[in-house]
């Protein structure tokens, strides 16, 4: 198989927005897909450095593609943040790795394979970010991160914020709506801290508003909650094209923390923005990050994190243990808390917020959601898998005789049951 490519994707919506855009490019320079990476004459791996726990898989990874490398000649070539963390230290820890594209000549990279090309200072947008072959599809709309948080990578391998134009972006979306796409997620490390010209966060989306049909979803990931204005979710509340859910990182609920991590908002200041979420868009669900172990952290601490938990109702919570990032300012505070202690405080968290996300879906039995069809369902014949506007997910039967039932289509459900942290529904006339 001729040029054929084998491409994995680890980590974040953006680095799987950026993969699709890479094959686009792949394809164009006359590439074409592998069907395993047995079969590649290009192996590229995408990756993933926010944590210790993705590099270390990453590694794992090579340690595969070195025994294949002894088997057949292929050329390896490794992407993204982790790419860019390391540069040409990966190569000296693994040999096998051919080449090393960071983050900002992703783009290029079809071209790089190719013998040519050179590094680019400034990270430039691909035209296009979706496959084409689903109802929902990525749209990057910035890229990099001014915040600093001290525990977080992200700024040092994405480099700092660049927003798109709106025209690139309005091509963007007008070309997926002309191919049947029914959801668009806009994404960004700050998706709020967006701003081109006089085009500010808000007045992007009164953009897209105005310009997208009433029967499409609009989502966006991920939000700062210093940034989170009710300017913002004003325009939210005006148009059915919004997603009632937003994504808002709390990390902690300790201000000694918050104050640690750089975050640059108080626990109060976070509430103010949950509670205005709930004034302006009732019925939207919230969901965030946090974080255990911070350097520094105490019972105290800790025990005001999950009293922020019970306080904010988050219908989900992203939960992990802190990771020292080599490069960050919080690496240079050691490790103040055991990894015992860690996994300890990460258990009761998650405990805690199954017993939040379960009673507030009970909450919810006996409603009627709109609901976009994703996939089908992979246990049970006959089966859709879905998710609603407020990000819940729901699992139900096509009705017999129903025509044009399948993924990328809106259904009103009736929500019957939960099984585990899906709703089973049965479909409305």
């Amino acid at each position: 198989m001729k040029n054929a490519y084998w491409l994995e994707t680890y980590g974040c919506q953006m680095n799987k927005a950026e993969s699709a855009a890479l094959e686009k490019e792949l394809i164009e320079y006359g590439y074409i897909p592998a069907h395993s990476p047995d079969d590649a004459d290009v192996v590229i791996m995408n990756t993933c450095s926010v944590r210790k726990s993705a590099e270390n898989r990453i590694y794992g990874r090579l340690g595969v593609y070195t025994a294949l490398k002894k088997k057949k000649n292929f050329h390896l070539s490794i992407t993204g943040c982790m790419a860019e963390r390391l540069k040409d230290e990966l190569i000296r820890q693994v040999p096998a790795v051919d080449s090393v594209v960071g983050t900002f000549d992703k783009k290029i990279l079809p071209l790089i394979l190719s013998g040519g090309g050179k590094e680019r200072t400034e990270y430039t947008f691909s035209k296009f970010h979706g496959n084409g072959a689903s109802a929902a599809t990525f749209i990057p709309i910035m890229h990099g991160c001014d915040n600093f948080c001290t525990y977080c990578i992200v700024p040092y391998v994405r480099g700092r914020e660049i927003s798109r134009a709106p025209e690139e972006l309005f091509e963007e979306i007008d070309h997926y709506l002309g191919r049947g796409v029914k959801e668009i997620t806009l994404l960004g490390q700050n998706v709020n801290s967006y701003s081109h010209g006089e085009t500010d966060f808000a007045g992007l989306l009164s953009l897209i508003a105005g310009r997208v049909p009433e029967n499409i979803w609009v989502r966006f990931l991920t939000s700062h909650p210093k940034d989170l204005t009710d300017g913002i979710l004003d325009v939210l509340s005006s148009s059915p094209v919004f997603c009632r859910n937003i994504h808002l990182p709390a990390q902690h609920g300790s201000d000694r923390m918050l104050a640690a991590m750089n975050r640059r908002y108080t626990r109060d200041y976070y509430m103010n923005r949950v509670r205005s979420i709930r004034r302006i868009l009732p019925g939207a669900t919230v969901t965030t990050d946090l974080m255990v172990g911070f350097p520094g952290e105490e019972e105290e601490d800790f025990r005001q994190l999950l009293d922020l938990m019970i306080e904010a109702d988050f219908s989900e919570s992203f939960t992990y243990y802190y990771n020292p990032r080599e490069g960050t300012e919080a690496f240079k505070l050691g490790e103040t808390v055991p990894h015992e202690v860690k996994i300890t405080r990460l258990q009761e968290v998650i405990e805690l917020q199954k017993k939040i996300s379960r009673s507030l879906r009970k909450q919810e039995i006996g409603k009627t959601a709109t609901v976009l069809a994703e996939n089908f369902s992979k246990k049970g014949e006959g089966q859709l898998l879905g998710r609603t506007g407020q990000n819940e997910m729901v699992v139900f039967p096509v009705p017999a005789g129903r025509t044009g039932g399948s993924p990328g289509d809106f259904f009103k459900v009736a929500l019957v049951s939960l099984s585990g942290n899906t709703f089973k529904g049965e479909v409305q006339s």
